[in-house]
């Protein structure tokens, strides 16, 4: 087994991360007051398809690092996948990235659903939250 296996997932997760935030920073602005708007050079539906696209994308290499973090923790390190804190952030991460995507999907499909818009936001950031507590629990899983 080559040295390197172990941080694979930590390194290809560290990228993903870094999407995430990008996907959620897009999505912030939405919130942005409508003067904002009129000094951005992109409309409202530009960035609506920009934020929809990248999102489903994050969601694609979210769920590739997910398994390839059980297969590395199982077969690399041997030990049991939900045994630690970093096993339930990323378990509820990616819970609530579903979910995330569920409330987008609905809020896509009737637009003005305010409800959705603010189920949306909060799964998303709570998401984000645990996402990176599963990057701070993951320190202590390296070798």
């Amino acid at each position: 087994m080559p040295s390197w296996l172990p941080y694979l997932h930590p390194i290809w997760q560290t990228f993903v991360l870094a999407l995430g935030i990008y996907v959620l920073r897009i999505g912030f602005m939405f919130a942005a007051p409508p003067d904002i708007w009129a000094e951005r050079s992109f409309s409202r539906s530009q960035l609506r398809r920009k934020h929809t696209r990248l999102a489903l994308c994050f969601l694609g290499v979210v769920a590739i690092g997910s398994v390839g973090g059980v297969v590395e923790i199982v077969w690399v390190r041997q030990l049991a996948p939900l045994d630690s804190a970093h096993g339930l952030f990323a378990v509820t991460s990616v819970a609530l990235f579903a979910l995330t995507r569920f409330f987008g999907a609905r809020l896509n499909s009737r637009v003005g659903d305010s409800a959705a818009r603010e189920l949306h936001r909060f799964c998303a950031a709570l998401a984000m939250l645990a996402a990176l507590g599963s990057a701070v629990s993951g320190f202590a899983l390296l070798p």
